[in-house]
């Protein structure tokens, strides 16, 4: 389960990570002028390389588990790694693992919406409040 997740956490970051790029540099970026509009214009597109992410993730996921599973012997090991270091039981370490897998794929999904709306607001790049 430990190894499925991080897999899902690297393919869902770096295939978003990837059609950004790809979308930015369509000729239809365009300076915006207020803050939501450029929240606003930001997050359709996170959204449109979002569903581009998981589509490539139904097409890939049977390679992924696969992988997945010649990985689990190093999740069991970070799995009790994490029960001994934070003296939790197998339930818990597995809480810890997943939120921290999701808090940090939400995080790099929100640095991302937000640096592209600051530099979509002006050409210098600000987004000052």
């Amino acid at each position: 389960l430990i190894s499925y997740g991080a897999l899902n956490f690297m393919w869902y970051t770096f295939a978003i990570m990837w059609r950004w790029q790809r979308l930015s540099m369509e000729p239809s970026t365009l300076l915006v002028q207020g803050k939501i509009e450029a929240l606003r214009l930001s997050s359709k597109k996170f959204l449109s390389a979002l569903l581009s992410a998981y589509v490539g993730s139904q097409i890939s996921k049977l390679p992924r588990l696969s992988v997945a599973l010649a990985l689990a012997p190093l999740g069991d090991k970070m799995l009790q790694y994490t029960e001994r270091k934070l003296h939790v039981g197998a339930d818990g370490a597995v809480g810890v693992l997943t939120s921290f897998l999701v808090g940090l794929c939400l995080g790099v999904w929100t640095l991302i919406i937000l640096s592209d709306a600051a530099f979509s607001r002006t050409s210098l790049g600000t987004f000052a409040m």
